[in-house]
């Protein structure tokens, strides 16, 4: 069996050792909520069977580009999240799995082979930290609204039909909001680093 200590949205990082709590090594988004909360301990397998909607696996993470899109292709060690399963998808005469969080607003941008489905959800410990996370939660909440916002308006850009300082303000805005949150993460989570 494989341990690791992992984000609810995000950055895996996986190891034969001890058990570690979920935020020790990232940012605790909650992108797994409820399922999945900060400070829980996540038992991970190798996949060795067969893979279906509703599991909860790990698939490497989209990056964003340049050019401010996602890019899917996934290098030898990409950042990787732990989502569900919520679609198989064919195509080429190859299975992709479709993902996103159990909190999140909408699918994760990428498709993934199957082949780069290596570890699978067996478990979880709850370790639920022995602090309020209401206003942590909150702020989370508030920047995913913003971040949906600054999407829109960055669309409604690449479209024409607004201009490049209302696409600034509100990355501003979205910016501001997530130095918020983090700040609030880093009170309560102490110790842990801040997600990127």
């Amino acid at each position: 069996m494989l341990t690791a200590s992992l984000t609810a949205c995000g950055q895996v990082d996986t190891m034969p050792t001890p058990l570690l709590p979920l935020g020790d090594l990232g940012a605790c988004t909650g992108s797994m909520r409820p399922m999945i909360q900060c400070g829980d301990t996540m038992l991970l397998e190798p996949v060795t069977g067969v893979i279906g909607l509703g599991d909860v696996v790990v698939v490497p993470n989209a990056h964003r580009t340049s050019e401010g899109g996602f890019a899917c292709t996934f290098p030898t060690f990409p950042a990787t999240v732990l989502h569900r399963v919520i679609a198989l998808h064919e195509q080429d005469g190859q299975t992709y799995v479709e993902t996103q969080g159990d909190n999140a607003i909408r699918p994760d941008p990428c498709y993934v082979p199957l082949k780069r489905v290596h570890r699978i959800l067996t478990g979880i410990v709850h370790n639920r930290p022995p602090v309020d996370t209401g206003t942590h939660d909150l702020l989370y909440d508030r920047w995913l609204v913003s971040w949906e916002r600054y999407s829109v308006v960055q669309a409604d850009y690449m479209d024409g039909r607004t201009d490049y300082d209302t696409v600034m303000l509100e990355y501003g805005l979205m910016a501001a909001d997530w130095r918020m949150f983090e700040a609030e993460r880093q009170r309560v989570f102490s110790g842990g680093t801040p997600w990127r």
